[in-house]
């Protein structure tokens, strides 16, 4: 009796399991065959793309379908960025804004020449006329940003990366700059470290920094790849190693310099 519901269970899981491959593997077909390109999820709706047949310059339609493929929101839009957030950018001829999941026009951005980035810690990048500022989720511009600086990127974990006369630094959610502007590249904050670099890209050293902007891991590093799991691969001599946010050398410990800081 018991082999009997054993066989049963395992008859049943299979057959769910293949159910859900198969229905999937449909799915996939479907998109495939309705639209010409589906992006990533993100938030629970992934961006869907079509050719706008109406277009005599072969534009695309951009749209938001959920997991089972139904049209959420219609493929009306001339481009359009993933959700974050709860709100996404789009852009409908030559005007953008934030719409919510239901489609629903949430922040306008009326002004001519005025680009803005998706929302990222709350806070979403616009420019206007080389000119940056963040805005809340209401519109509201709550940083403006006096300083010319040549670039600026959205925030990660509280800070964002500015550019000024070739260099970068990190501002704050008030718009203080917080790390002064003295590397010539570097990265977003991830688990509280970011890369930088001193020097040109050919010669330069990378290493990382904390969000005071202590050097915490030295520059001393031809090249660094900034990993989410915890691990960052480095290359030094034209060799490659991984090491852990306190700098030591985690995996292929072999090719690191007899000096470098190895865990026990």
């Amino acid at each position: 009796m018991k082999i009997k519901i054993s066989f049963l269970i395992l008859f049943t899981v299979l057959f769910t399991v293949c159910g859900i491959a198969q229905t999937g593997d449909s799915l996939q077909k479907e998109w495939k065959d309705k639209y010409d390109e589906v992006k990533d999820f993100s938030e629970g709706l992934a961006v869907a793309i079509i050719k706008d047949k109406n277009s005599k310059t072969y534009g695309r339609k951009f749209g938001f379908v959920d997991r089972s493929g139904n049209e959420i929101i219609p493929l009306k839009y001339n481009y359009a960025e993933p959700f974050s957030g709860g709100l996404a950018l789009v852009r409908s001829n030559s005007e953008w804004s934030f719409i919510d999941k239901t489609g629903k026009e949430i922040i306008p951005l009326t002004k001519r020449n005025l680009n803005a980035e998706s929302f990222s810690g709350g806070l979403a990048l616009i420019k206007s006329k080389r000119k940056y500022g963040f805005i809340d989720k209401t519109g509201k511009i709550v940083i403006s940003l006096k300083k010319k600086y040549g670039a600026v990127e959205s925030f990660s974990e509280g800070l964002a990366s500015v550019e000024y006369k070739g260099k970068y630094g990190f501002i704050d959610t008030t718009g203080k700059e917080v790390i002064p502007a003295k590397y010539d590249d570097v990265g977003y904050f991830i688990n509280g470290l970011s890369k930088v670099r001193m020097g040109d890209e050919d010669t330069g050293k990378y290493g990382f920094i904390d969000k005071t902007g202590k050097e915490v891991i030295p520059l001393r590093y031809d090249y660094v790849y900034e990993i989410k799991d915890g691990l960052y691969k480095v290359i030094l001599n034209e060799k490659s190693f991984y090491i852990d946010k306190f700098g030591k050398c985690k995996v292929d410990c072999e090719n690191a310099p007899a000096d470098h800081p190895k865990t026990q």
